[in-house]
């Protein structure tokens, strides 16, 4: 949802400021936009042939250097990757809850950067050491409010 201020999303506007609590003001941020239909229907009136654009791939390949949109547990849990070589890099924002994704299939380093969170019973905050998950180990999530974590797996 855009800023009532100036109408970006991304802005400089605190929530005070957008009459907003910050775990609101971080749930429209990170609400998946609304997609419109983006096909032409008929040609440009210069008699132009219309562009339009492709329907979405359905192939969930992890191609290098696109940036994919994740969605986790109804969207209460939201991140935007890219796989870098080897490494996937993610950055999730994690609404207040408790989340359990299963055991890990790589090694996966989470930073907390905004907020603090608990991974597998252990508190990660701005500033403290990245958390090591091993493959097989369990990921258990939890936030009492919204977080930003950056996720690495090699």
């Amino acid at each position: 949802m855009p800023c009532p201020i100036c109408g970006r999303v991304y802005c400089d506007h605190s929530p005070a400021e957008r009459g907003q609590t910050q775990e609101a003001m971080m749930a429209d941020i990170y609400a998946p936009p609304v997609r419109e239909n983006t096909r032409a229907t008929s040609p440009k009136p210069s008699g132009k042939k219309a562009r339009t654009t492709a329907a979405p791939s359905k192939k969930k390949e992890k191609k290098e250097g696109l940036i994919q949109r994740k969605m986790y547990f109804g969207g209460k849990v939201q991140g935007l990757g890219f796989q870098d070589g080897s490494i996937y890099h993610e950055t999730c924002v994690i609404m207040p809850g408790e989340y359990d994704f299963g055991a890990a299939e790589r090694t996966e380093t989470i930073t907390c950067t905004f907020n603090e969170m608990t991974v597998n019973g252990v508190t990660i905050k701005p500033g403290s050491r990245p958390f090591v998950i091993r493959p097989g180990d369990p990921i258990k999530v939890s936030a009492e409010h919204a977080a930003i974590y950056h996720s690495m797996c090699k």
